[in-house]
């Protein structure tokens, strides 16, 4: 089993690659086996330019992909990660998820902490929220998004979200969790799938107004919690 916590936990007195061969060697790693899964996390993470660099002359965002990259780097059956992608470039971290999820479909178990919910989205096949320490839900993705009932997010962009747009979509009943963005003109809310056909919404407010561009998918995961969240407070 590999471990990788939040805090880097890197040799600072060692270079990028004797850190990889270190931890190489601790795992059982040897020989042509080691050097070509140390090549193979040096490309992955982009490391090639700091192999000599010691880890604590490394940027935060480096030393956390030396330390991530020792995690693929031993073909352990069980890998748990906290906040992995933390500190990472865009372009990295999305490889970085990318081979969390290949590792994961060719069988090894992967156990991910992130308060990233799209992240988790992206890639696990199965979440639990916890909130202070308590279980809030758990299980398959598609089967917690119920929770908040058959939905559909739409996201209407316009000219100028004006008051009367507003007063329009807060007297439509069966409306949740709208939210309104005055600056960047648009507005977003939840609606039942049971009530509402979101193309009749959104020819409505083609009609009466000049939709930019408009948005239909299922809520987010982060769009369920907040959800969650709020109902559990209101049964308090």
């Amino acid at each position: 089993m590999v471990v990788i916590l939040q805090g880097n936990a890197v040799d600072l007195w060692l270079d990028v690659k004797e850190n990889l061969k270190i931890f190489g060697y601790f795992h059982g790693l040897k020989g042509k086996n080691l050097v070509n899964q140390i090549d193979k996390v040096i490309n992955i993470f982009e490391l090639e330019q700091y192999l000599n660099t010691k880890a604590g002359d490394l940027s935060g965002g480096y030393r956390r992909r030396l330390q991530v990259a020792k995690a693929f780097l031993v073909q352990s059956p069980i890998l748990i990660l906290d906040e992995p992608t933390e500190g990472m470039d865009p372009i990295i971290k999305q490889q970085c998820l990318k081979l969390i999820k290949m590792e994961a479909q060719s069988g090894r178990t992967i156990l991910l902490t992130t308060q990233r919910l799209d992240e988790a989205e992206e890639i696990c096949n199965s979440i639990i929220i916890i909130k202070n320490g308590s279980t809030l839900i758990q299980g398959p993705i598609n089967e917690i998004k119920k929770v908040i009932g058959e939905s559909f997010q739409v996201k209407l962009c316009f000219d100028q979200v004006t008051a009367e747009i507003e007063a329009e979509i807060r007297k439509m009943k069966m409306i949740e969790e709208v939210n309104i963005n005055y600056k960047e003109s648009y507005l977003e809310f939840i609606i039942n799938k049971k009530v509402y056909n979101p193309l009749e919404i959104i020819n409505q407010f083609t009609q009466n107004h000049c939709v930019t561009k408009f948005e239909v998918k299922e809520p987010s995961l982060e769009t369920v919690f907040m959800k969650i969240i709020q109902r559990k407070e209101e049964n308090k």
